[in-house]
C-alpha cells in the first residue's frame, strides 16, 4: 500500500480494492485483492533464490478465523514439474500464511509480533519490540529456493492477497533475487580495436 504508515498507528489498517482474487493462493481459501508480479529470469546456476518478509494486518485478531491472507512464489521452466510454491516455512511443505505463522503456530520462530499489547493471540513479552512498520505482524526474513538448470529461462510468479474477504491488508517485501552470476573466464577471439 503506497500510503502506509511508517509506525503500528492503527489496529486494522486497509484498502479494500474490490478486485478479483488469484487461483495460484487457493490453498489458503478464496482470495480477494490480489497482487501479481510476473517475471522471467536466466539461470546462471543450478539455484534459484531470494528473500522475503511477508506481513499482515491481519495478526493476530484473525489467525484460524478464516482471513488467512497468505503469499506465494511460484516457479516454472525446464526441470520443474507444474508451478510449485516455495515460499514454504522453512524444512517442510508449509505454505507461508496468517494461519501457518504466527506466535501460536508450530512455526512461531519465523514470527515478528508488533503489536504493543501482544494481540489476539500472543502476549506483551512476546511483542517486545515494536517496529517501524504498519503490519501488527509480519514474518522473520525468509528463503524461497528452487533448483533450476543453468542457462535455462524460468517463469516466476508472486502473488500476495486477502483471503476470506477484501480488507486488513497484507504485503510481501522481496530482496536479494539470485540466479547465479555470469563470468567470463577468457576471451576467445580479439575484437579490432578494442582493449584486450
Amino acid at each position: 500500500t503506497a500510503n502506509m504508515p511508517t509506525s503500528n498507528t492503527s489496529g486494522g489498517f486497509t484498502g479494500a480494492n474490490g478486485l478479483p482474487g488469484d487461483a495460484l493462493l487457493s490453498f489458503a481459501g478464496t482470495t480477494y485483492d490480489a497482487c501479481r508480479f510476473e517475471f522471467d529470469v536466466v539461470a546462471y546456476d543450478t539455484v534459484l533464490t531470494f528473500n522475503y518478509v511477508f506481513g499482515s494486518d491481519e495478526y493476530t485478531e484473525y489467525v484460524n478465523a478464516g482471513f488467512n491472507d497468505a503469499f506465494g512464489f511460484f516457479i516454472s521452466g525446464p526441470g520443474i514439474v507444474g508451478q510449485p510454491n516455495i515460499a514454504l516455512i522453512p524444512g517442510g511443505v508449509t505454505p507461508v500464511s496468517i494461519d501457518n505463522v504466527n506466535c501460536a503456530s508450530a512455526a512461531s520462530a519465523y514470527y515478528v509480533c508488533n503489536e504493543p499489547s501482544g494481540g489476539a493471540l500472543c502476549n506483551s513479552a512476546n511483542c517486545a519490540q515494536v517496529t517501524t512498520t504498519e503490519y501488527d505482524g509480519f514474518t522473520t526474513l525468509l528463503t524461497a529456493q528452487a533448483s533450476v538448470m543453468a542457462c535455462d529461462t524460468y517463469h516466476l510468479v508472486l502473488v500476495v492477497a486477502d483471503v476470506g474477504d477484501g480488507i486488513l491488508d497484507s504485503g510481501v517485501l522481496i530482496a536479494n533475487l539470485l540466479a547465479g552470476t555470469a563470468s567470463v573466464a577468457s576471451v576467445s577471439a580479439v575484437i579490432p580495436g578494442q582493449p584486450n
